[in-house]
């Protein structure tokens, strides 16, 4: 493992200082292309940065450590934004250059999706080999691999199917995760957050609820192949690199709104929420102190319920995901959704006494 001053990134520092309360305008989101990587900030400013040359596939880790990986080079190099020094890791194989992306896992382990052989091959901080973990349909062999982790198991997706696999980080056994044969396209990214996968097909984005169909959240209308995918909060960032636009999109409608339509195809390769702080979990710190109310079931076919005690009078609604009123009820802690449209909706809770969140449900 060697370590070098890595200079050109200088100016980057501090991007990782972003207020824990900031809002989205303070977002930035790197792109990276194929020889060259982008700064985009959510009014639409570009600025151009040198990081590596080559298709590069990267992650941030911890906010402060930022991982890379050369494409037909056996090494992942980490650039740490506090010490602006980069650190190779050279890698345990000789056939790197099919492992176009990569996890890292919270425990020195790093996870290498070969899109050839469609495998796992499974590593330590040092480069050391460790494991190595097939996955089935060998033949669409060359297709990319992502992956996210979920409750200690590796989500991988393949593009080119309607499945996806999870991997136990403890016993490295295989499993299917999800059949989503009822998608019209193949896969591409997964993105776990807010404990929920997200997967994106070439044009449209899916909330994958446990046990229940996945639900379309944004659907671009043809707008080819989504290429890059971060959810934090209620947000959505993602971009096309055949319509050369970069998007994000929020709950409860997620309407596509345009960033960007300044880069060309080539540089939208990858996206990554590069100050992920900048939209809180819960997107404001108003929604932040808001109480959480517990519902059951979820996802629910017939009747929903509050199951917390609510002091004084409260007002139940649902709405759909454009913000349509669909059904409300007063002082009622059960409320009749068999009228309702299977698919994600919002319930909303209103009392004069407390401050509640609003909750996405699924009906099925």
């Amino acid at each position: 493992m060697t370590t070098k001053t890595f200079t050109t990134l200088v100016t980057l520092v501090c991007l990782i200082s972003s207020s824990s309360w900031a809002q989205l305008d303070s977002c930035q989101l790197l792109i990276t292309g194929n020889n060259s990587d982008h700064l985009v900030t959510m009014d639409g400013q570009i600025e151009e940065i040198n990081i590596g040359s080559g298709y590069i596939y990267n992650e941030l880790y911890n906010n402060s450590i930022f991982y890379l990986q050369f494409h037909d080079n056996a090494k992942l190099d980490r650039y740490d934004l506090l010490t602006q020094e980069t650190t190779t890791i050279d890698i345990d194989t000789t056939d790197v250059h099919y492992y176009i992306s990569f996890k890292i896992i919270d425990d020195s382990r790093i996870a290498l999706l070969n899109n050839r052989q469609d495998e796992v091959y499974f590593i330590d901080y040092e480069g050391n080999f460790l494991i190595e973990v097939e996955l089935p349909n060998s033949t669409t062999s060359w297709q990319n691999l992502h992956a996210d982790i979920l409750d200690n198991e590796l989500i991988v997706s393949e593009n080119g199917v309607r499945e996806l696999y999870a991997i136990d980080l403890d016993t490295y056994e295989r499993r299917l995760y999800a059949n989503l044969i009822s998608l019209t396209d193949f896969v591409g990214f997964v993105k776990v957050a807010n404990d929920s996968v997200y997967v994106s097909t070439r044009s449209s984005i899916y909330l994958l609820p446990e046990g229940s169909d996945p639900v379309e959240l944004v659907n671009l209308d043809g707008e080819n192949n989504i290429s890059g995918l971060a959810v934090r909060g209620e947000y959505l960032f993602f971009q096309t690199n055949f319509g050369e636009n970069i998007y994000y999109a929020k709950s409860p409608d997620y309407t596509p709104v345009v960033i960007t339509s300044e880069l060309g195809r080539l540089d939208l390769r990858l996206l990554t929420l590069y100050t992920p702080d900048c939209v809180e979990e819960n997107s404001s710190t108003e929604e932040f102190t808001k109480q959480r109310f517990n519902i059951f079931p979820n996802p629910a076919s017939d009747q929903l319920c509050i199951t917390d005690d609510l002091p004084g009078d409260f007002e139940v609604k649902i709405y759909s995901t454009s913000g349509q009123l669909e059904k409300k009820s007063k002082n009622t802690k059960c409320i009749n959704i068999e009228d309702l449209s299977k698919g994600l909706h919002i319930i909303e809770v209103t009392s004069a006494n407390s401050n509640y969140q609003s909750q996405k449900i699924v009906i099925e």
